[in-house]
């Protein structure tokens, strides 16, 4: 990866403090600018003569640091290797070379490739007397905003810029979901998952799929359907999946039996003891070897306990996996106080009680994270929220967990995929934590969704901000704009009021539908300029379906892409050719292998399965473009919270030049940052959240995108308290 343009440097806002500070990751990651012999920090994206970018893997303060300065380190690097103090030196600056994670050779300085070791010195107005708030004034750097928040004396930054970045996936998970084996209605179904890994793969199990899901990799999933006289309930609802002593435990909701297996890549399974009947149920393994299992699934009015919220009960495996303790309530519904679940799409369903359901039990650092699903699995609100608590023995009555103010930690109510509740957390292969959870399209038609998951004490995040744009399997999100957003598009032929444009509105609801599904439909977009691609997302539509049970891969989708740069000589893109078929993919998403260059794309029809017509309810294209400067940055937002309602608050900014959409992010005052998100499209500039919890402050952003770059905005604390009207 070759180093930035040299010579740039742009300033950030100040001051930095643990609660703003950008964190390095891709939704606002510190790169590294080397030129001129000195390091800088900036934004991704600011400019389009950035070209490349790093990031730091070892980091080297050569002092000895206050804990606030570790802290604040080890939050805005999380990827990074920390050294401190001239004892703690690593290695490989004081020889001068440094291997990069994932990568083969060394680098040195003398080769000038992908390495650079340098020191930071103290700046110019240190001992200036300047407060915070005068340094961003008057340009300080991210470098500058940093000593002056940290109190830091000199850093030395080792750059591995030329390891291959991780492979990506999009969101929703491109799953064969089985079409439900109904009458009257075709529609596919995925919810409820909950994934583990075994035997160095990921195991996926889900509610009425018929079986269960392997992969090596999170990107490519086979169907693996259980054999032999055992049958595992695998169309109940809400499975759940525990390992210990090198086998897997497996129960559904209401199934009323726990099965087992040291091999279940061969699909055999057997009964090992009988089950009271349990909601939604989900197994734990603890630390000392005690096993516990949550449950419960009730609509509710209020923190009432008893049978209206989630239990923790605990088994022992040694006397038949009987009950061995009180039913303990730990999580229950205070929609009250607590915005995000009230029911409705916005939250705004006053009338229909809240579920408390799908529950989950995470240990991480000593604190137990004991997670709960609300409102409902048909609202694009559904979140996760979660209580906490420092032991599951003897838990007594619900005050012995209590509620996170960080709820819900899994929340994504807009945006192309919309839900993230009912889910459970896994350690992958990267040994990161994930969150596998529920997304929905109508309320009985749904998919899901991986979002990576971040810990600090007892607060925890599932990261959905741009949850459906593609992500590697380390974590990261990639600089990468959607190009095809709103962008004129033509067709074959339209069936009724399914025009070409419903492909491009980010809205998974809608569809451009064919009249017909023969071979020979197809769709086009002009992205009004030469751009190059990364990776494309087709979600098909498939309406009028008339299958019921699992799709034939004889009858799977099979269609090819052209590219053309003037929409008069066109190209098949091979990595975009699925005339052969062999795979049932709703959701393909095909992450090239070397960056396209194009204007237009165009999807042709091989064959339709199901006997639906050929249709697309997005066609989503990833990558950058040199053609659109980033936009503008925007101010601080006007935040006024509803003082008839805390849960409420409204929130508008001024419109930034050539801002094609926003996000608007927001989060717990003492938060370590604006992790909750609403994205934001058709040019508007307001929103109202009703998803607040009563008691909170919080803190806001608004950041502008369009298809050359992303552009952070201005935090803000809001305003006093005014009556809603």
């Amino acid at each position: 990866m070759a180093p930035a343009t040299p010579g740039l440097c742009w300033t950030v806002p100040c001051p930095y403090t643990k609660a703003c500070l950008p964190r390095a990751t891709s939704k606002q990651r510190f790169v590294i600018n080397i030129g001129h012999q000195t390091l800088e920090l900036t934004y991704p994206m600011i400019s389009t003569s950035f070209t490349e970018y790093v990031v730091p893997e070892i980091i080297w303060w050569q002092y000895d640091a206050l804990p606030l300065t570790r802290e604040l380190l080890a939050y805005a690097f999380p990827t990074a290797r920390l050294y401190f103090g001239t004892t703690d030196a690593p290695r490989c600056l004081k020889t001068r070379s440094f291997r990069p994670q994932g990568t083969r050779g060394t680098f040195t300085a003398a080769t000038g490739k992908a390495f650079r070791a340098l020191v930071w010195r103290r700046p110019p107005d240190e001992r200036s007397g300047k407060t915070e708030e005068q340094c961003g004034r008057e340009g300080g750097t991210v470098r500058g905003c940093l000593y002056a928040a940290m109190n830091c004396f000199e850093l030395a930054v080792a750059v591995g810029g030329a390891a291959a970045a991780a492979p990506t996936f999009c969101n929703p998970i491109d799953l064969p979901y089985r079409f439900q084996p109904t009458t009257g209605e075709s529609f596919r179904e995925g919810a409820d998952p909950t994934m583990v890994v075994f035997g160095g793969r990921y195991l996926l199990f889900l509610s009425k799929n018929g079986g269960y899901y392997a992969s090596n990799d999170m990107l490519r999933w086979s169907l693996i359907v259980p054999t032999g006289a055992i049958c595992l309930p695998v169309d109940d609802y809400a499975p759940t999946v525990m390992q210990m002593e090198g086998r897997l435990f497996f129960t559904a909701s209401h199934s009323r039996a726990l099965y087992t297996t040291d091999d279940p890549f061969k699909g055999k399974w057997r009964e090992v003891a009988t089950l009271p009947s349990y909601a939604d149920p989900a197994l734990f393994l603890d630390d000392d070897g005690r096993v516990y299992l949550a449950y419960g699934s009730h609509q509710t009015w209020g923190p009432t306990g008893g049978g209206n919220a989630s239990h923790v009960v605990e088994l022992d495996p040694a006397r038949g996996w009987r009950e061995v303790s009180h039913h303990s309530a730990v999580a229950f519904a205070d929609a009250a106080r607590n915005g995000w679940e009230v029911s409705g799409n916005g939250n705004d369903d006053y009338r229909l009680a809240p579920y408390v359901e799908g529950p989950w039990i995470t240990k991480v650092g000593g604190v137990y994270f004991l997670q709960y699903a609300s409102p409902g699995t048909q609202f694009f609100t559904y979140s996760d929220g979660f209580f906490v608590a420092k032991s599951l023995r003897d838990l007594g009555h619900s005050h012995h967990s209590k509620y996170s103010p960080f709820s819900p930690f899994s929340a994504k109510p807009t945006g192309f995929m919309r839900g993230a509740g009912h889910g459970s957390i896994f350690r992958g292969l990267d040994g990161g934590l994930w969150h596998v959870t529920t997304a929905v399209i109508a309320r009985r038609i749904r998919r899901l969704v991986i979002n990576p998951v971040h810990v600090q004490g007892e607060w925890m995040n599932a990261d959905t901000y741009l949850g459906d744009f593609p992500v590697g399997v380390d974590g990261r999100r990639p600089d990468w704009q959607l190009l095809s957003l709103h962008k004129p598009a033509t067709a074959s032929s339209t069936s009724g009021a399914n025009a070409p444009s419903r492909a491009f509105d980010e809205d998974i609801r809608t569809c451009w539908s064919a009249e017909t599904g023969a071979a020979g439909e197809w769709l086009a977009v002009d992205l009004g300029a030469n751009a190059t691609a990364y990776a494309v997302q087709l979600n098909f539509a498939e309406v009028g379906a008339k299958q019921t049970g699992r799709l034939p891969l004889r009858d799977a989708c099979r269609y090819y892409c052209e590219a053309s740069a003037d929409g008069v000589r066109w190209t098949v893109v091979p990595e975009l050719d699925r005339r052969e078929g062999g795979r049932d993919s709703p959701h393909d998403y095909v992450a090239l292998r070397q960056p396209l260059s194009l204007r237009h794309l165009r999807v042709i029809s091989a064959h339709t399965p199901a006997g639906a017509a050929f249709g697309l309810s997005d066609l989503r294209i990833f990558g950058t473009t040199a053609a659109v400067k980033p936009p503008a940055r925007v101010g601080a937002p006007r935040v006024t919270r509803d003082s008839a309602d805390a849960r409420r608050a409204s929130v508008a900014w001024d419109a930034a030049a050539r801002a094609e959409w926003y996000v608007v992010r927001f989060g717990e005052r003492g938060a370590p940052g604006q992790f909750h998100s609403y994205q934001v499209y058709g040019g508007a500039t307001s929103l109202e959240t009703r998803a607040l919890s009563a008691g909170v402050e919080y803190d806001f952003v608004v950041d502008a995108f369009n298809e050359g770059g992303r552009t952070v905005g201005t935090p803000t604390a809001p305003r006093p308290a005014q009556r809603h009207p």
